[in-house]
């Protein structure tokens, strides 16, 4: 009888682990992507028009009060939907930001972005080494068809001149404009004018944990 109540007790935790794994994976499965995946194809390699030739970073972000961010406006050549590019950076960190696209008739979450800073993405993929699943930062998220966020860098992030050289706002703001088919009109570039260095200002050298750490897949 005991054995039967261990067996029952071990299986009831199975379940429990197994409904924790497949909710953490839905939670980073877009099904709004996968289901219009052609769309988000277009939207993301079609070129695409800001409509200013500056944008300004002078909001803070409603809730974070240590972030400073814009939005605009962007025009793709063919289809009618809304498109938003929004620009995010910290106030104590220049070093740290981040650029979006943004379609709500596709999903509410961002459909493309560049993160400079932040914490390692895991592209969870059984048939690929664990280590080589981990991307840190400076990354772009992209989708796959089956609506997997997914991390990447450029050959350009992984030189390491040009990814110090990327650390700059407006440089990695041009490879953004590059990888998303974006410009302004005439083939040339939105340029982004930060907020000035307040006297409080000071740069964050965050090291992210997870970068030194080796794994064994």
């Amino acid at each position: 009888m005991r054995n039967f109540v261990n067996h029952i007790f071990n299986f009831k935790n199975e379940i429990r682990v197994s409904y924790v794994i497949i909710t953490y994976l839905m939670k980073n499965i877009n099904l709004d992507i996968a289901q219009n995946f052609s769309k988000f194809e277009r939207l993301l390699g079609d070129k695409k028009h800001t409509t200013e030739s500056q944008i300004s970073l002078d909001k803070t972000k409603p809730n974070r009060h240590d972030i400073n961010y814009a939005e605009m406006e962007v025009e793709h050549t063919e289809l009618d939907d809304k498109i938003t590019l929004i620009i995010e950076s910290k106030k104590n960190n220049h070093k740290d930001f981040k650029f979006k696209l943004r379609c709500p008739s596709l999903s509410q979450t961002p459909f493309f972005r560049y993160d400079s800073d932040g914490p390692t993405h895991f592209n969870r993929n059984s048939d690929v080494p664990l280590i080589q699943q981990m991307i840190t930062t400076p990354h772009f998220n992209s989708f796959d068809n089956a609506g997997r966020n997914i991390a990447y860098k450029t050959d350009k992030l992984l030189d390491e001149k040009e990814a110090k050289a990327l650390e700059d706002l407006n440089f990695s703001f041009i490879h953004f404009c590059f990888e998303s088919n974006l410009r302004y009109p005439l083939d040339d570039f939105t340029s982004i004018k930060p907020t000035p260095d307040s006297e409080f200002s000071f740069e964050v050298d965050r090291k992210d944990i997870l970068s030194n750490l080796n794994f064994v897949s």
